[in-house]
């Protein structure tokens, strides 16, 4: 939509930490479990979703490259 780019360059810092936020969501609940699970790693790794990058984070986090 006209003005949709505009209007996410202006909010993009604001919706960024408020998707960082702990607890704002379910990731925060599963994250633990979710990083046990995958484990530690040094391969490449492919995150695919949407959202602003806080699973690839994790899986950096924990070694893999992409």
């Amino acid at each position: 939509m006209k003005g949709d780019k505009e209007h996410w360059t202006r909010v993009a810092d604001r919706w960024i930490a408020w998707a960082r936020s702990p607890a704002h969501d379910a990731f925060w609940v599963y994250r633990e479990g979710l990083t046990r699970f995958i484990g530690e790693g040094s391969g490449r790794a492919l995150e695919v979703g949407c959202g602003e990058g806080r699973v690839a984070r994790e899986l950096k986090a924990l070694g893999y490259r992409d």
